[in-house]
């Protein structure tokens, strides 16, 4: 389900982090293809970030670790704010 979010309001991608227990670090050492998705950013550019780990810090920024689909494909840390901002949306696994 895609869920359009303004760029400045995204409490409810918040509140599901928040619940859905799975901080950073907490799958290290599990093959990425027993990993559990979280939820995926896509973009309008065909850029697809796909979460297997995140957790909201105290300033509110919700960090998350996972693969990025762009030019190449490879596993990092990115930030769900930013990949909203630039136009992205959300999609709950």
């Amino acid at each position: 389900m895609n869920i359009p979010l303004p760029s400045n309001d995204i409490i409810s991608l918040h509140q599901f982090v928040a619940s859905a227990d799975a901080p950073l670090y907490s799958t290290d050492g599990t093959p990425e293809d027993e990993k559990e998705v979280l939820f995926r950013l896509g973009h309008p550019n065909g850029w697809v970030w796909t979460a297997y780990e995140a957790e909201v810090d105290s300033d509110g920024v919700i960090t998350c670790f996972g693969r990025v689909d762009g030019f190449e494909s490879e596993l990092g840390y990115f930030t769900a704010s930013e990949v909203l901002e630039a136009g992205g949306f959300l999609e709950i696994a």
